[in-house]
């Protein structure tokens, strides 16, 4: 019997058919689709210009209130308030500020009047600060005197300077004739100008460390001197050859090593009694740069 002949192309399988990625579009569907899309754009732009609207409004009302704010208002300073650690008055800080008694609170610029009372090299630091409704705050702390010095001025004479703990040389205003005898003068160091003031000297905390010890644990000594010579002061106090001269009364010249302040001035303490014991009057160089000696050498003649 014959077979039946097989059917070729014939699948028998629904998983043998070819399916298709197309999927066939009919215009009610793409008109469906438009209409999706023309809503998202339509509520994305309400809800840009919703957005709008109300930043808009909102910068409206904070510019109204910031101008018709009472606290925007004109304010014009009528008191100023100055604290200071040192010397100088509200009387200096007047006749310095850059602004004027009546000026518009506002106008201030807080930033600019630090920088001109800093200007002044008795000031070290300070703060400036506004206090509605009319108050302007400046507190400076000022530079603490260590030495003074005398150059000639502009017109052939000679005026007084000041040189600080941190090395600032500055013209000093207001400071006691008092305190200004007590202060060392000062030889041996190069002043150089700069700007409105002077170039600022290297290692002035050493000195000021042999100052303040010597007047603490030996105010006696201290009375007696007249002058410090940085002559042979180097900022780097270990190099060879460098020593701090002082000139005195009792003792002419004394010589010490900028470093070890404390057992130099004991040192210093027991010759000056033993010279005082034998009646000396006067002494014409004590040096105590040597370690663990002292050379003296008496005056000549009784003084």
């Amino acid at each position: 019997m014959k077979k039946k002949a097989e059917k070729k192309n014939n699948p028998t399988n629904w998983r043998e058919i070819q399916q298709s990625g197309r999927q066939t579009r009919t215009p009610i569907a793409l008109r469906q689709r438009r209409l999706a899309l023309l809503k998202v754009g339509l509520v994305a732009m309400i809800v840009l210009i919703a957005i709008g609207s109300v930043g808009y409004t909102a910068h409206f009302m904070h510019s109204e209130f910031t101008r018709n704010s009472p606290l925007r208002q004109e304010k014009p300073l009528s008191r100023v308030v100055f604290e200071s650690d040192g010397v100088l008055n509200g009387d200096w800080l007047l006749a310095h500020l850059p602004f004027e008694i009546g000026t518009d609170i506002f106008s201030l610029d807080v930033h600019a009047i630090k920088r001109e009372v800093e200007s002044h090299g008795q000031v070290r630091e300070a703060s400036v600060s506004i206090e509605l409704p009319n108050t302007i705050v400046v507190r400076v702390r000022e530079q603490i005197p260590l030495l003074r010095a005398r150059v000639p001025d502009a017109n052939g004479g000679a005026r007084t300077l000041l040189i600080s703990e941190t090395g600032e040389v500055y013209e000093g205003t207001l400071y006691p004739p008092d305190t200004l005898r007590r202060l060392p003068a000062v030889t041996g160091v190069r002043l150089i100008a700069h700007e409105n003031g002077f170039v600022p000297l290297e290692g002035m905390k050493v000195i000021a460390d042999l100052i303040y010890l010597t007047r603490e644990v030996a105010p006696h000594i201290f009375a007696d001197w007249r002058w410090i010579s940085l002559e042979r002061f180097r900022p780097d106090v270990f190099a060879p050859g460098v020593e701090i001269e002082v000139r005195g009364r009792f003792i002419d010249t004394l010589l010490l090593t900028p470093y070890d302040f404390e057992a130099q001035l004991l040192h210093l303490d027991g010759v000056l009694d033993a010279a005082r014991r034998r009646g000396a009057r006067g002494l014409e160089m004590v040096d105590l740069t040597i370690p663990d000696r002292a050379v003296v050498r008496f005056a000549q003649a009784t003084r």
